[in-house]
């Protein structure tokens, strides 16, 4: 049984995949079978910091997945990083999409860069999404709790009963809820929780995490953090059945030394109707339950 949606999220790494490592991403993505990939640090191909390599990540992944229908928007609009085109968000998609709005920006004091969200509408058999793709502050815990309280602004001028979808680089698991002291922990026990900025997004609007019960990992570089970075969250007549994420190999470079492929995990979620994962459940128990037939005696001449 086939999904109802498929939904795919990957950072990238900004200037750290470059145009050797777009086949390896390229691959990946064809073999998750995503309906909708969100995408974070993409470079736009004709700033200063990515010109050499003088392509649009977005366009060509689309190019080269055969995506119909691609959005991107750029987020680095501070100096340094001014013009550079690097650090952008991005979409590929199955689906129409219509309606893209850039959400609020928050300037990072540490950083010197900008933050937002792209909203786009994706027709899905006949219903409105309302999709967004986004990368929050990872410097700055006010500003990442900024972004949150202005995406659920957003949201709640939504209608109620709007299906939508909200993915990316929260990067929530990076201020570690400031109980990090260098590499001294203070509270293990509190990383099993996700950030109280995105805690309370998720519970004023009914969503739902697909890594929602995935254990503690640890995640380089050390100290561990929570699931909190790469998240997939949902509203609709739909439930998660499934959930996985995947790493590229780690230790190669490309031909300019940089790592061989993007530092997060790519994230895969199928979502289907509501009761199909009791259904598909069910089902399995009846197969384990089958009596497995006997062989058949042998005969001896």
């Amino acid at each position: 049984m086939r999904p109802l949606l498929t939904i795919a999220t990957w950072n990238l790494g900004g200037d750290g995949c470059r145009l050797g490592n777009i086949p390896l991403v390229a691959d990946a993505l064809v073999a998750a079978d995503a309906d909708l990939v969100l995408l974070q640090e993409v470079m736009r191909g004709d700033g200063w910091a990515d010109v050499r390599y003088g392509v649009n990540q977005v366009d060509d992944l689309a190019r080269r997945c055969g995506y119909p229908f691609s959005a991107w928007l750029d987020t680095s609009a501070l100096p340094p990083h001014q013009g550079s085109g690097v650090k952008m968000v991005g979409l590929l998609s199955r689906f129409e999409l219509s309606g893209h709005a850039p959400q609020p920006a928050i300037e990072d004091p540490i950083a010197n860069g900008i933050y937002r969200a792209l909203e786009v509408q994706a027709d899905i058999d006949g219903t409105t999404w309302f999709v967004y793709t986004l990368r929050f502050s990872a410097h700055n815990y006010a500003n990442f709790a900024e972004h949150c309280r202005l995406l659920d602004e957003r949201i709640a001028a939504l209608p109620p009963d709007a299906p939508l979808v909200v993915g990316g680089d929260f990067n929530g698991g990076a201020h570690l809820h400031g109980l990090w002291n260098a590499s001294t922990q203070t509270d293990l026990s509190i990383l099993h929780e996700l950030p109280p900025p995105i805690a309370r997004l998720v519970a004023n609007h009914g969503l739902q995490s697909v890594t929602d019960g995935w254990p503690l990992r640890d995640q380089p570089p050390v100290p561990p953090c929570i699931e909190a970075t790469d998240l997939i969250l949902f509203r609709g007549p739909v439930e998660r059945v499934r959930a996985v994420e995947s790493r590229p190999p780690a230790g190669a470079t490309d031909q300019w030394g940089f790592a061989l492929g993007p530092d997060h995990a790519l994230v895969v979620a199928d979502l289907a109707p509501r009761g199909t994962a009791v259904a598909l459940g069910a089902a399995d128990l009846l197969l384990a339950r089958r009596p497995v037939p006997k062989p058949p005696r042998r005969r001896w001449p």
